[in-house]
């Protein structure tokens, strides 16, 4: 009950395949974004569920599984990064690639924050 297991990577599925031969929008949004797959103790489930299902479809970047790392470690006011812990419901509006100082080749947010 007070064990929460995460498994990260700092980019998705990286590995040539049809979406690659087909160039499909969907393989870059894969190969570019962090895989995040964790499993959580109830009462975890209970106080940020609602928060991690919003955050399911939002755009997550390394440095926001960052910051969430933080916010599980009870860092009080160490926000170092620009990152946004997923633990809260995340607003893609106000984040861009820009924001995050990513390059246009590899910027993968949706078109109106690009």
């Amino acid at each position: 009950n007070d064990t929460l297991i995460m498994i990260v990577a700092d980019h998705g599925n990286n590995m040539p395949t049809v979406y690659d031969i087909l160039k499909s929008d969907d393989y870059n949004i894969e190969r570019y974004l962090p895989t995040l797959f964790y499993i959580a103790p109830k009462e975890f489930s209970i106080k940020y569920g609602e928060s991690l299902l919003f955050n399911e479809q939002s755009w997550v970047t390394q440095l926001d599984i960052y910051e969430t790392f933080v916010d599980i470690a009870n860092s009080i006011n160490f926000n170092t990064t620009k990152g946004r812990s997923i633990l809260n419901k995340i607003d893609n509006n106000q984040y861009s690639c820009n924001h995050y100082s990513i390059s246009k080749e590899r910027c993968v947010c949706p078109p109106k924050n690009k």
